[in-house]
């Protein structure tokens, strides 16, 4: 007995949706199967012109043009520059590998549009993207140095 609240123009559809659906994630899911990544604890240290900066930002992205992978991992640096990072979902450490870093200021201060900027970013732009200034290899029992130069 058909139900008359469902037309039959969306019951097929909903039904090949589904299935579209269970085989994608049974692919995304099966993707991940031997493809393990090696996290390792990291902890470092941010710089700005050789003196720890405290504030900054730092995010580690696996450089796929280096044929490295997994999480992007990030930590704020506290007082003395120091830096403990983790990965976006919360696990301790680093992928192993070469990452790209992107830094942000987060004492940066952003008035409105068309107000007068009190207190401008730290970090040259250079280091604010993928394609900036910076790029690391991550290893086990390594520590970072990351150094941001105000000049060239």
């Amino acid at each position: 007995m058909k139900s008359s609240f469902v037309p039959d123009r969306f019951r097929s559809n909903s039904r090949d949706s589904l299935c579209l659906f269970a085989v994608s994630l049974s692919m995304l899911l099966g993707c991940g199967v031997g493809n393990t990544v090696k996290l390792t604890p990291v902890k470092g240290t941010v710089k700005i012109d050789g003196k720890p900066a405290a504030g900054i930002l730092v995010q580690l992205m696996p450089d796929i043009s280096k044929q490295s992978a997994g999480p992007t991992s990030q930590a704020m640096s506290n007082d003395a520059g120091e830096l403990t990072f983790s990965t976006v979902d919360g696990k301790p450490g680093a992928a192993v590998g070469n990452h790209v870093v992107i830094f942000a200021d987060a004492l940066e201060e952003r008035p409105p549009q068309g107000q007068e900027v009190t207190k401008p970013s730290r970090i040259p732009s250079r280091y604010t993207t993928a394609a900036g200034g910076l790029s690391v290899t991550v290893e086990p029992n390594k520590d970072l140095t990351l150094e941001i130069k105000t000049t060239n």
